[in-house]
């Protein structure tokens, strides 16, 4: 019976059968009478002819859920469940069973992997899909500039992914990229390894065991100064976009990703209190500490203004078109400002950080403002500043310990010279 939580598709079907690796799957489609007619769906691999995903439904006979049953309905429910979760899982250990068969072998080994990524990326529905996307091309940029790998540049079967693949693909990654960006990107790769594992196209990962580091107490990222910061808001420009303009003011004073501020509505805001709530894109589901409540200043709330329709939690604050269109406007944006350093929209986040560690304050309620778990994920921006104290301690007169009437110098055993 679907519930909140339940995503109804398009056809009117959902699925109850929640683990991603599980083949078939337990679903259910709303009829009009008010039951749910329930379904096992299988997955059948990566049909390299038609370039699809291959599925099957089937119906199971005299199966039906109540939609908003009574207590003796549901009970009923209770029990048709228990039936067809059963059912489905003696179904899935006699596909796999059939999947280990040299057919299903053979018909495995027919995959383009390189196509099966691009299919995994089209039915990609979460919000980092923009990393998802760049992972795959990363990989295909190895592959091709690689004379090792470069002869499967065009086709690369799933038995071709050894081990010495990835750890050249990761070392690649590590030489190429720079901060955060190598091992996020890894962990997209893996995620769609781990995927195909999961149906079957995969033995086992090739992946396992390997990993890529990062310093996560260096920060890599430039960051704005307070007078820089001051600089780009009183700087405007012709045809600039004032929703772009508007969106990273909020990111700077606020925190917050962009993936955060290009999803937030009206009905994060709480007008009375001067306050905004969200649950967190890259954390929620992985984190205890992924909603966040954090105030607002006067001006920020006059900046956004009011909801203009009458469901204001559907309606966005900031109608953002994507990610490099934001990132663009805002580069060109602080170029006009006469900075030379290299913001995207992610260094208003540490740039708003490392100015309230300067302020000096506590390192605790700067973590809980950005909605980090640990403080650990701060320390980067402790310790920037700690390499800014040095450098600012350079730029002071510097020391001079001369006995007096002692020429200059002469204590380090050079003579001043004549004229």
């Amino acid at each position: 019976m679907a519930t909140k939580r339940d995503k109804v598709r398009a056809d009117g079907t959902y699925f109850i059968t929640k683990d991603k690796g599980a083949n078939p799957k337990l679903g259910a489609r709303v009829m009009s009478d008010g039951t749910e007619h329930l379904f096992l769906e299988y997955y059948l691999g990566y049909d390299n002819s038609t370039k699809k995903v291959s599925r099957k439904r089937e119906y199971l006979r005299g199966m039906f859920l109540f939609r908003n049953p009574n207590p003796i309905q549901k009970q009923l429910n209770d029990e048709t469940l228990l039936t067809a979760q059963k059912m489905r899982a003696e179904l899935q250990v006699r596909f796999i069973e059939d999947a280990n068969s040299v057919t299903f072998s053979r018909e495995k080994k027919r995959i383009n992997f390189l196509s099966y990524m691009e299919q995994y990326q089209e039915e990609y529905a979460k919000k980092d899909i923009r990393m998802i996307r760049f992972a795959i091309k990363k990989f295909k940029e190895f592959l091709e500039s690689k004379p090792a790998y470069n002869r499967y540049a065009k086709y690369l079967a799933p038995s071709d992914l050894s081990k010495d693949m990835m750890v050249a693909f990761a070392d690649h990654l590590q030489a190429t990229g720079k901060g955060e960006g190598p091992k996020s990107t890894w962990a997209r790769f893996k995620r769609i390894v781990n995927y195909a594992v999961e149906h079957n196209v995969l033995k086992e990962s090739p992946c396992k065991g390997i990993t890529v580091k990062i310093d996560d107490n260096a920060l890599t990222k430039d960051v704005l100064t307070a007078e820089e910061w001051s600089q780009l808001l009183a700087t405007h420009y012709p045809q600039e976009s004032q929703t772009i303009r508007k969106a990273a003011i909020f990111s700077y004073y606020t925190g917050l990703r962009w993936c955060d501020v290009s999803t937030i509505t009206y009905g994060a805001i709480d007008y009375q209190a001067k306050t905004f709530t969200i649950d967190q894109a890259k954390t929620k589901g992985h984190c205890d500490k992924s909603k966040v409540t954090n105030p607002l200043s006067d001006e920020l709330i006059e900046m956004i203004g009011r909801p203009q329709t009458t469901n204001p939690s559907t309606e966005r604050l900031f109608d953002l078109k994507s990610y490099e269109a934001s990132c663009k406007a805002l580069k060109r944006w602080v170029k006009r400002a006469g900075t030379d350093k290299h913001i995207s929209w992610h260094c208003l986040r540490h740039s708003v950080a490392t100015e309230l560690l300067r302020q000096g304050e506590n390192i605790k309620v700067v973590a809980d403002y950005l909605g980090h778990s640990k403080l650990n994920f701060v320390n980067k921006y402790v310790r920037a500043l700690a390499e800014d104290k040095h450098k600012a301690l350079t730029k002071l007169p510097r020391l001079s310990f001369a006995q007096p009437g002692t020429a200059p110098g002469a204590e380090d055993g050079h003579q001043p010279s004549s004229r």
